[in-house]
């Protein structure tokens, strides 16, 4: 076999993640930006290790590495509560401002799904991330854009977790992680959602169902109310959670990213492209489908709301008043309109 000499960390990392089976990618410096087109699909090995020299490292997720899972905590109140909520791994990788923030597992029958609320003060709207297939996550000895090294906390094998068990552990997180934002103690946040569904929603203020998906979270949402806006597979993610009618209306007139992207005066297209809020260098930090947007460095995530929201300087309910107000639909009780 040719063998390809290293210098750098990445590149001794990346060789031996091929050798655990994993699909390594290389990733723009203090980036998570892939450095190559058409990423999802390309297959490197021993003979592409330089191009992981001097640079970050990703790996693809799900079927690429074997069915390898990222459960990614985005609240620091998800990373506290991982280790009494979710099923014990031997893998686990963080950073100084972020410890344990990302748990992995073999799952291959695993889907991807974000578990999001509506957008409250400063928090980031993503609580916790399910990343599987389709995705790639920037890992150790890689650099994050906060100048903050990933390191390893756990470097031995990911457990092997059934789809749904691991799908349920990840949506009760999230529900403790947002009770446990407004004050619940740690111990009765998971402790109630710990409990048998039924249970859990009982011991659950009715408030919180206006800002989290509390019933899809817990495997009981019903199923026999269509999955729209919101709650609808947008970016290759599933957002848990149903649109209001007024919030639905908005998404459905705008017919997507691009339509709020043309009100607000951006020159934005479906596909990988330069960021127009942080300024970067680089031509493929923001990631555009028809319903959903993300920021690869960290400016932001959603969909057509959120983007008006990012460009406004304001939080979810002042942005979508404002997409209200420019396509006239004034009552917050509007019906939904056809799909186009």
């Amino acid at each position: 076999m040719h063998r390809v000499t290293t210098t750098t960390a990445t590149a001794r990392a990346a060789r031996a993640y091929l050798a655990r089976g994993w699909s390594p990618t290389p990733v723009e410096a203090r980036s998570k930006s892939p450095l190559l087109t058409a990423w999802p699909s390309r297959r490197l090995g021993e003979r592409d290790l330089g191009l992981f020299e001097g640079r970050n490292l990703g790996v693809l997720l799900g079927s690429p590495s074997a069915g390898l899972i990222d459960v990614d905590c985005d609240w620091p109140e998800a990373a506290e509560l991982a280790p009494e909520l979710l099923p014990p791994t031997g893998l686990v990788h963080g950073r100084a401002g972020s410890r344990q923030s990302h748990w992995w597992y073999c799952s291959p029958q695993a889907r991807s799904r974000v578990f999001r609320v509506e957008a409250v003060a400063a928090r980031r709207p993503t609580v916790v991330e399910l990343r599987g297939s389709g995705l790639m996550t920037v890992v150790p000895p890689s650099v994050h854009p906060h100048e903050e090294r990933l390191v390893w906390e756990r470097w031995g094998e990911p457990a092997r977790v059934p789809a749904q068990v691991l799908q349920s552990a990840v949506g009760r997180l999230a529900l403790a992680a947002v009770l446990r934002s407004l004050g619940w103690p740690r111990g009765d946040a998971a402790a109630v959602v710990r409990q048998p569904a039924a249970e859990a929603l009982r011991a659950i203020p009715s408030a919180l169902h206006g800002l989290a998906s509390v019933e899809a979270w817990l495997g009981v949402e019903d199923r026999s109310r269509p999955r729209t806006g919101a709650g609808a597979r947008s970016g290759g993610q599933l957002v848990p959670g149903r649109a209001s009618l007024f919030t639905e209306a908005i998404l459905l007139r705008l017919g997507g990213v691009l339509g709020a992207a043309g009100l607000l005066g951006l020159p934005l297209r479906e596909g990988r492209q330069s960021c127009p809020f942080h300024g970067g260098t680089s031509r493929r930090s923001l990631q555009v489908t028809r319903h959903a947007w993300r920021c690869w460095s960290g400016c932001g995530q959603g969909n057509a709301i959120h983007l008006v929201a990012r460009a406004l300087g304001v939080d979810y309910r002042e942005a979508r008043a404002w997409l209200a107000g420019q396509l006239d639909l004034r009552s917050p009780h509007h019906p939904s309109l056809p799909r186009r």
